[in-house]
């Protein structure tokens, strides 16, 4: 018979990772529906929990100090990524103001980029049997979030938003 706490333990269970998942998400709806924007705390607390759960997962015998260092740089590397991102967006002027619905979906969009950005370059690491590349990985995952700025920005410039 399994224990709650099996469920729990992301050595053992794949389930942290879309509870955490809906939680950041859940915090990042209510945020939306409080506020006129949603704001970066449910992306900080979710990106992390969610990158670091699957790395977990996918290898179960980390050492206490590795997973103290990917978790150290999740949160401290997505905080760097929500910085950028945040001076990025206010001063870059859009040709237009985004309608409400834009907005939603631009927020929305930034939470699931950053999310899954984090998450797939801790997959990538989880995976790679080098570690070199395994910590490039995991270093690169600010980087991939930061794309969802870059990426907008070039939508824009295109003229796909205008």
């Amino acid at each position: 018979m399994h224990s709650v706490f099996q469920y729990l333990d992301p050595r053992q269970s794949v389930f942290p990772v879309p509870l955490a998942f809906i939680i950041g998400l859940a915090l990042h709806v209510v945020d939306q529906a409080l506020n006129f924007r949603a704001g970066p705390v449910p992306i900080a607390i979710a990106a992390p929990l969610v990158a670091v759960f699957t790395y977990i997962y996918l290898r179960p015998n980390t050492w206490p100090r590795r997973f103290a260092v990917v978790s150290v740089w999740a949160v401290f590397g997505t905080g760097i990524a929500l910085l950028g991102h945040a001076l990025h967006s206010l001063s870059y002027r859009l040709p237009r103001p985004l309608t409400e619905p834009e907005m939603l979906l631009f927020d929305l969009g930034t939470f699931l980029w950053f999310v899954f950005a984090l998450t797939i370059a801790y997959v990538i690491a989880a995976r790679t049997t080098d570690e070199t590349r395994a910590w490039i990985a995991i270093a690169a995952g600010p980087l991939l979030q930061l794309l969802w700025t870059l990426s907008f920005r070039l939508l824009v410039a295109v003229g796909l938003y205008a």
